[in-house]
């Protein structure tokens, strides 16, 4: 297949603004007919598309015929190096196709479905203002402004830096060893120069003396709008008015439900370098033996590829007293029976040389001394790899409520939160090629063997072997058997002209077949001519095979 001869590679290096995502996906549709089409899920609160690249060999067999891998990033407006990794793995598979064998194989026997963006219009206003959103700009919980400070670029440099206003009874300080870093004043401390520490922005109802921040005006978070242990706003925050209530989540929800040829999903996000999967509420203990066994497995892998730790979700790395639930991989994996994962991209931290004994747990429990030591390494790789442009050193300002203060502080949005431009294809080679080997693991339908044997005049034996060439087994995961929700394999037969059946049935069920296991069939059939056998699985594929009897 001579495909994609005029089209110029792109460098994974930036980031790339919605009307730039449209004609690179546009594009490679063109340029790829035989193995990538374009089309839309759904469309956002502003008009844009929410984009899906379908990519398969349709040479080799129909996308909805093969088992299928999804891929999401942006769920959160700001991650946008998720959309980057999504991208970055089209390319390399479309590219790949013919060229490398992973990826010929891939193309040939399954199919990929990429959403590079969920939240469209969260990652426009994150990509073109200096604003940060968790996933829409739109009013959430309240549609009045909460009193307090709210973060702005307040001085128009197109950044929302920090604030550091001068306060004897200040709790932070200068450190010493390095005077761009600020420190918490210790408990017996008196007499030096303290400060207090906010976003930069503004106060709404100032009262002349208390500062405090407000609540977020754009609250939702849909990766808690999932319908899975969906809870309401005062029990999760950002969950929205009920599981699914954004257009955006829905359509995500929609296009899974419209594609049961999905059998394994990753969603990007930043950035805490690791990789979580179910289950959010409940322990280990509690997840289906078998299934466990498949995600320890995934674990090695992705340890292997990408050189990344997994976490239960429920193991809340980020606070293990609070429970986060109505999460997208929790949905994929607790309400639809198939293996969802999340990845973390990008931990500055660990770039930095800051790994510590004991994953995040480790983290956790390190000491303020050792949190700073932390930064300033931070600091110091800043200064090696970026020149130091990652973090803006202070300088005066006249802000028009708190008077004279200084604005400095990290470049949070492409530095803290996302992945250096320069660094991206380093960073997000290793989770590509983790999820084209998770869809690797697919099970796979083939047809082993159909053969005929006469025993009798114009009577003939018809038998089948068919066999699931995957890892996973048909009905993928234990989880989809107690949901009832895994349809058995079966194996069909079309008889031809004038032939008659006179033993088995048409429509044959073989029941779930493991991994690398078979299953077999036979008919009794009266006539020659050709006859066809479809073995059918809503999960491994469809493949037919026709004999002439």
């Amino acid at each position: 297949m001579k495909v994609g001869v005029h089209v110029k590679k792109i460098s994974i290096d930036r980031f790339h603004t919605y009307s730039e995502l449209t004609e690179l996906l546009e594009g490679w549709a063109a340029s790829y007919p035989g193995l990538a089409r374009l089309f839309s899920a759904g469309e956002s609160p502003e008009g844009r598309q929410q984009w899906v690249l379908e990519l398969t060999n349709q040479a080799t067999g129909k996308a909805a015929d093969k088992p299928a891998y999804f891929i999401n990033g942006n769920t959160h407006a700001g991650e946008v190096s998720g959309s980057a990794a999504c991208l970055y793995t089209i390319q390399y598979l479309l590219y790949g196709y013919g060229q490398d064998a992973l990826c010929t194989h891939v193309l040939d026997t399954r199919t990929i479905y990429v959403m590079p963006r969920i939240s469209m219009d969260g990652s426009e206003y994150y990509l073109t203002t200096p604003n940060s959103v968790r996933s829409a700009p739109r009013p959430y919980p309240d549609a009045e402004p909460a009193d307090g400070l709210t973060p702005q670029d307040i001085d128009g440099n197109g950044l929302i830096l920090q604030m550091r206003v001068p306060d004897p009874v200040g709790e932070w300080k200068v450190c010493e060893q390095d005077p761009r870093l600020m420190v918490r004043r210790a408990p017996d401390e008196f007499g030096g120069q303290y400060y207090r520490v906010f976003p930069e922005g503004l106060i709404h109802n100032y009262d002349g003396v208390e500062v405090k921040l407000a609540e977020p005006a754009y609250g939702l978070d849909f990766n808690r709008n999932f319908a899975a242990n969906w809870a309401p706003e005062y029990k999760q925050t950002g969950s929205g008015s009920y599981p699914f209530s954004e257009p955006e989540t829905k359509a995500v929800a929609d296009f899974m439900l419209a594609h049961k040829n999905i059998v394994g999903t990753l969603a990007y996000h930043t950035a805490a370098g690791l990789f979580l999967r179910p289950f959010a509420h409940l322990s280990d203990e509690k997840l289906p033996p078998q299934d466990l066994a498949v995600y320890k497995a995934l674990e090695c892998m992705g340890e292997e590829t990408a050189d990344l730790p997994t976490h239960s979700l429920y193991q809340q790395f980020w606070d293990p007293n609070r429970l986060t639930v109505g999460s997208f991989p929790e949905w994929a994996y607790e309400a639809l029976g198939i293996f969802g994962l999340e990845i973390e991209l990008w931990n500055v931290l660990k770039r930095a040389g800051c790994d510590r004994p004991g994953g995040f747990k480790g983290m956790r429990e390190r000491t303020y001394a050792e949190q700073v030591s932390d930064e300033l390494k931070i600091l110091a790789w800043n200064d090696q790899e970026l020149g130091g442009a990652g973090f803006i050193n202070w300088y005066f300002y006249q802000h028009p409520q708190l008077g004279l203060v200084e604005l400095g502080g990290w470049n949070t949005k492409y530095v803290r939160q996302n992945i250096p431009g320069h660094l991206l294809e380093e960073e997000i080679h290793g989770s590509a090629m983790f999820t084209i080997r998770h869809a690797v693991a697919s099970p796979l339908m083939q047809i082993e063997q159909l053969k005929a044997e006469q025993v009798a005049n114009h009577v003939y034996r018809l038998h089948l072997v068919a066999v699931n060439s995957g890892y996973l087994p048909t009905n993928v995961t234990e989880m989809a058997l107690r949901l009832k929700v895994a349809k058995p394999v079966e194996a069909r037969l079309e008889l031809g002209a004038g032939q008659t059946l006179l033993a088995g049935q048409t429509k044959t069920e073989l029941g779930h077949i493991p991994g690398f296991g078979k299953q077999q069939a036979s008919w009794v059939i009266q006539g020659s001519g050709p006859v066809t056998v479809t073995v059918w699985s809503e999960k491994a594929g469809v493949v037919t095979q026709t004999l002439d009897l």
